[in-house]
Formats: C-alpha cells, sequence, structure tokens
C-alpha cells in the first residue's frame, strides 16, 4: 500500500496537474514567477548553510518571488551590536569584477537593510543602506578599506513586491564574505535588538 501511494505522488509530481495547481497559487497570491538565479560564483535561494550573527533564520517562511514558499527571514535577537546571516565564497579574484545581488523584503518591525562584502580577512568592506519603505538606496555603496574599487549599487522595486538589489566592484583575493543585514533606521548597523524584527531575503548571487 505504501509503495502504491508513493507511485501516485511520484505520478502527480511529474503530472500536468500540478503545473495547473502551481498556476493557481500564483493567480491566487498574486504573484508573478521570477526564477532563482544560476550559474554564477555562487548561487543560494534559501540562504540555506549561512552562518548567524546575532540573529536567528527562519525559512520556508513566505512565497518567494519563484511562487514558492521557499524565502528565508533573518530575525534579530536582543544583542546590542549587528545582527545578520553571512556566508564565506571562495573564489579566485584577480582584479575582477562582481556582482553580488538578491531580493528583499521586509518582515516584522520597521528595520531596513544593508547587503555587504568583504574580502576575505574582513578588513575591507563594501555595503549599501537600502530602504525597505520605498525600494531605495538610502546611501552608497560605501567602502572601508582600500580592497574594492569601482563600486556600483541598485534597488529596484519588482512587480512581485520584493525589491532586488545589486552591489558591485572589483576586488583581488582569494574569497569574499557576503552578509545579509538588519539596519535600524537609516545608517545604524549596530542597535539593540528586539527579538523579533527582521528582513526576509531570497535568490542570493555572486558572480
Amino acid at each position: 500500500m505504501k509503495l502504491k501511494w508513493l507511485t501516485l505522488v511520484v505520478l502527480f509530481l511529474a503530472s500536468p496537474a500540478l503545473s495547473y495547481w502551481q498556476s493557481r497559487l500564483q493567480v491566487a497570491t498574486g504573484c508573478v514567477a521570477t526564477n532563482a538565479p544560476t550559474g554564477g560564483i555562487y548561487d543560494n535561494a534559501t540562504l540555506s548553510g549561512w552562518a548567524l550573527s546575532n540573529a536567528t533564520l527562519s525559512t520556508n517562511q513566505l512565497i518567494a518571488p519563484d511562487c514558492t514558499e521557499t524565502a528565508s527571514t533573518v530575525v534579530e535577537d536582543i544583542t546590542t551590536n549587528t545582527h545578520a546571516a553571512y556566508v564565506q565564497v571562495t573564489h579566485t579574484f584577480t582584479a575582477a569584477a562582481f556582482t553580488f545581488s538578491g531580493y528583499l523584503q521586509r518582515g516584522v518591525g520597521t528595520r531596513n537593510a544593508w547587503p555587504e562584502v568583504s574580502n576575505s580577512t574582513v578588513s575591507s568592506t563594501l555595503y549599501v543602506y537600502i530602504s525597505l519603505d520605498s525600494c531605495t538606496v538610502i546611501s552608497g555603496p560605501t567602502t572601508t578599506g582600500a580592497a574594492f574599487t569601482l563600486t556600483s549599487a541598485t534597488a529596484t522595486l519588482q512587480s512581485n513586491g520584493w525589491c532586488k538589489f545589486t552591489l558591485g566592484g572589483t576586488i583581488t583575493d582569494t574569497s569574499v564574505f557576503l552578509a545579509a543585514n538588519l539596519l535600524s533606521g537609516t545608517s545604524t548597523k549596530s542597535y539593540t535588538g528586539d527579538g523579533s524584527s527582521s528582513v526576509s531575503y531570497w535568490g542570493i548571487d555572486l558572480r
């Protein structure tokens, strides 16, 4: 009996019926599908495997730009510090241009976002402050240290309501850190968290 049910499930997943119900879900939610990025130096739609700093990560919390319930939410703790999820990406950059991009959406509270790239020793950073009220660049791109040059940043509101950011520049290094940070107000990176404010991230890409 278990094998019979498993067979039926497999057949359903491979059938046009699944596509039909997915399309009905898109109509019901008003979702306009945007595929997760692929083919980059690093692609991670859900922040799977990212480390956390003074925050927790809630996965599969809301409908992502690809119309699946796979977006992840970074929730600040009550520490007085920065609040973020981050990952190290190993790649040989030889004065090479890169673009770090992804999708943002405010969760609980009023936090904004500051996507960030750091060099391998975290002695130099590149970041941008983004308003999640209007999906606009508040300020930046900003650099600390001397590792990053020829920098650029954008924030573009998507038809599905998500805010797409890009953060670009050039660097010579063997790895970089990508960070999904929460921002208090328009410029406060380190603050006392309330344990519930959050920002959702999806579709992280480095290329």
